[in-house]
C-alpha cells in the first residue's frame, strides 16, 4: 500500500505527534534541541503545494527554480543540519510535507550526488511539526520561501482554496484584509485561474502581466496566447502597449502586401483599430518602442 493510500484509509483517530512517530519508527529523532527526520519517508501529496499550480512538475525546471535546488542540494551537502527545517504535518499516521518542496528536491538531488560517487546518502535533515486546519496550512504557502516569490496564479489558487475550504472556509473580506488588498483585486487575481493554462504558465513565466493577460484574453480569446507570444518576440514584452502596438503593425504588414502599398478597402484602414484615432502616431509610437524605449 502507498502513503497516500494510508493518508486515504486511516481511520478517523487522534494523531500521533511527530515527535512520537519518529520516536517509534526510527525514522528520526530529536538532536540539537529540534527533531531530524529521514526525508525519503515524508510523504507529499499532489496539489498542495500552489507554487506548482498551472505548470505542474515543469515548475521545477524554471531556470530560477531550478537554481535555487540546486544551491540546496550544494547546501545540504556541505552541512545538511543547517538547512532550514522542512515543515510536515502528521495526518494518517504518516508526515506529510507542508513546506519545503524545492527542499525536498535539494536533498534528492544531493543524495543522488552521493549515490554517484559511492557514498551514504544523508538520512537526517532538520524538520518542525505543523497542526492546524486546511486553511492554516495553505496559508503556509504566503509565509514560506521568500528566495523564489509566489507566482500569481499560486497566490490565486491559495485564496481561491481558503474561500472554498470544506471545513472553515475565509470570508472575500477577511481575506482580502490578511492581504492588504481590496476585494475587487482578489476577485481579479481569482479570476486568473478561468485562463487556459497556457496563459497561465505566461503569466508564472513572467512574460505578460495579470491585468495584460485578462485584457487580452477578454479582447482575443484563444488568440491571446499567440499574441501575447509575438509581443514578446518583438518588443521583448507583453504589455498592453506592446500588444496593440503588434496588432498596428499586422495591419500595415497587411496594407504593404497590396498593389502600390495602398490598402484595397477601408475595412484593412489601419485607422480601423478601435481605440485607434490617429494611426500615424501609433505607428510612430512602434518605431519608438522599437528603439528599445518604453
Amino acid at each position: 500500500m502507498s502513503a497516500q493510500e494510508t493518508i486515504d484509509q486511516q481511520p478517523s483517530t487522534p494523531e500521533l505527534s511527530l515527535r512520537t512517530y519518529l520516536e517509534r519508527t526510527k525514522h528520526g529523532k530529536r538532536k540539537n534541541n529540534g527533531l531530524v527526520i529521514d526525508p525519503s519517508i515524508v510523504v507529499e501529496v499532489p496539489g498542495f503545494n500552489t507554487r506548482v499550480a498551472g505548470m505542474g512538475e515543469l515548475y521545477y525546471s524554471l531556470p530560477d527554480v531550478a537554481a535555487h535546488i540546486d544551491s540546496l542540494a550544494h547546501a545540504y551537502l556541505t552541512d545538511a543540519l543547517n538547512v532550514p527545517a522542512i515543515v510536515v504535518q502528521m495526518v494518517g499516521g504518516v508526515p506529510v510535507l507542508r513546506q519545503g518542496a524545492c527542499r525536498t528536491r535539494g536533498i534528492a538531488k544531493a543524495n543522488r550526488i552521493l549515490a554517484a560517487e559511492g557514498q551514504e546518502r544523508i538520512t537526517e535533515i532538520k524538520v518542525e511539526e505543523f497542526r492546524g486546519t486546511n486553511v492554516e496550512a495553505e496559508a503556509i504557502t504566503f509565509t514560506g520561501n521568500k528566495v523564489l516569490p509566489l507566482s500569481d496564479i499560486a497566490v490565486a489558487t491559495s485564496m481561491r482554496n481558503m474561500l472554498q475550504d470544506e471545513d472553515a472556509p475565509v470570508k472575500l473580506a477577511d481575506l482580502a484584509k490578511m492581504h492588504g488588498k481590496s476585494e475587487q483585486h482578489i476577485r481579479k487575481l481569482i479570476s486568473l485561474l478561468d485562463l487556459p493554462l497556457n496563459i497561465q504558465e505566461l503569466i508564472i513565466r513572467k512574460q505578460v502581466s495579470m491585468y495584460a493577460a485578462l485584457d487580452e484574453y477578454m479582447l482575443s480569446g484563444e488568440k491571446a496566447f499567440e499574441n501575447i507570444i509575438k509581443a514578446n518576440e518583438i518588443y521583448g514584452k507583453a504589455t498592453d502597449k506592446t500588444l496593440r502596438l503588434m496588432k498596428v503593425g499586422d495591419l500595415q504588414q497587411k496594407h504593404d502586401t497590396k498593389a502600390g502599398g495602398q490598402p484595397e478597402n477601408k475595412d484593412n484602414d489601419v485607422t480601423d483599430l478601435p481605440g485607434n484615432d490617429d494611426a500615424g502616431a501609433v505607428i510612430d509610437a512602434e518605431n519608438h518602442a522599437n528603439s528599445g524605449a518604453d
